[in-house]
């Protein structure tokens, strides 16, 4: 009888007890404890991304990167090199209004294919005059989802065409510039400077 009757006690002092308390009390002490209770910002799971240094961006965008260029038969530095150009080295991301990221790497413009997407004020050219208009950018939910959308787009027949013999990466840049993927004329002029980027060179 005294057992059950503090049985009946000691559960509802456990019952009672703050959650973090709990929390604490099951998990083990040691570096373990600091990975659950103060993570860094993992940027393939985070929807907050921030790049700090083009180092820090081409170390976490290198394994896609190689991915799409193996599919694409392309150097993967030049892929690099186009996601740099495109987002300033991972500064401008186009995000949603709560600042989360919509992992859009390349300027892909439209909806992805879940139909989602983010308006954002952008810079085209007319000929060689630069204007700005609002455009709507594709929103993924992850950078794999990025790169395989991009990868996707690239082997159509309309970019093919163009790059599909190239042998260099200037070739292909050139390919990606006359099949219109940007409006800008200096296009594959920007895209070779961020290939011969320190950061990208070596990567």
């Amino acid at each position: 009888m005294k057992l059950q009757v503090y049985g009946i006690i000691l559960a509802f002092f456990i019952s009672n007890l703050p959650v973090n308390t709990l929390a604490a009390a099951s998990t083990p002490k040691g570096p373990f404890e600091q990975i659950q209770f103060q993570p860094k910002l993992n940027l393939f799971e985070s929807k907050i991304v921030r790049f700090q240094t083009p180092t820090e961006f081409v170390e976490a965008l290198l394994p896609f990167s190689q991915k799409a260029g193996k599919e694409l038969g392309i150097d993967h530095k030049l892929i690099l090199a186009q996601a740099a150009h495109e987002t300033n080295w991972g500064r401008s991301i186009p995000k949603h209004k709560d600042g989360t990221s919509s992992f859009n790497m390349f300027g892909l413009t439209g909806q992805s294919q879940l139909g989602n997407s983010v308006k954002l004020r952008t810079k085209e050219f007319k000929g060689n005059k630069p204007y700005h208009r609002f455009a709507s950018f594709r929103a993924y939910l992850s950078f794999s989802e990025c790169f395989s959308d991009y990868v996707r787009i690239l082997s159509t027949d309309r970019y093919q065409r163009k790059i599909g013999q190239a042998k260099t990466a200037q070739e292909v840049a050139s390919g990606i510039q006359r099949a219109g993927f940007a409006t800008d004329p200096q296009y594959a002029r920007k895209l070779m400077k961020a290939y011969h980027h320190p950061a990208i060179k070596n990567a």
